[in-house]
């Protein structure tokens, strides 16, 4: 039995402009991380460490509530003390958190490149299975240089995920465009 709430088909077909909008938004960013690299990575830094700091210390307030009706858990006041602790560090040392989030990054990519290979063969002779192709491939690479390279993290960490938004971006408009297709040729 299936109780997820699911779309109309004719809602479904409407639909494919918010997909555009969203691919665009997604190649519009990618390209500010790939043309400004530093400033997009320490401005991604600042607002990342102020928001992990914030979330630690919600987190403190939500574990006291917990303590004071009865909830006595030392492991709710672990993860706002590491989210404040992290946050004042983005915040503090901006180029050494890069650095580590960076190499960190580079090995997800590896695995994340591998595990879009390994998907595009399974969907080869499938429609767009070169761009998932094309996709792991860079993901890959970009993984690679960014572990053989620690020194240059911050343009490579931005120039990663611009490029990541950038493909991701394009994939969203051309199943914007599939969608769209699709229900112009059923509904004619």
């Amino acid at each position: 039995m299936n109780t997820s709430p699911s779309m109309s088909p004719a809602l479904h077909s409407k639909m494919w402009w918010v997909l555009w909008v969203n691919g665009i938004m997604l190649i519009l960013g990618g390209l500010v991380l790939v043309t400004v690299p530093l400033m997009a990575a320490f401005a991604w830094l600042y607002i990342f460490g102020i928001m992990l700091a914030i979330a630690g210390v919600l987190g403190l307030f939500g574990a006291f509530f917990g303590l004071s009706h009865g909830i006595h858990s030392v492991t709710a006041f672990v993860g706002p003390i590491l989210a404040m602790i992290l946050g004042v560090l983005f915040v503090d040392a901006p180029q050494q958190s890069a650095i580590t989030i960076t190499e960190f990054a580079g090995a997800l990519a590896i695995i994340g490149g591998g595990a879009l290979i390994a998907t595009a063969l399974g969907l080869r002779g499938h429609d767009g299975w070169i761009g998932v192709l094309g996709n792991g491939v860079m993901t890959t690479i970009a993984g690679i240089l960014i572990v053989m390279w620690p020194d240059a993290a911050l343009f490579v960490f931005a120039i990663f995920f611009g490029v990541q938004l950038i493909f991701s971006g394009f994939r969203m408009c051309a199943i914007g465009s599939r969608i769209r297709r699709f229900s112009a040729s059923h509904h004619s």
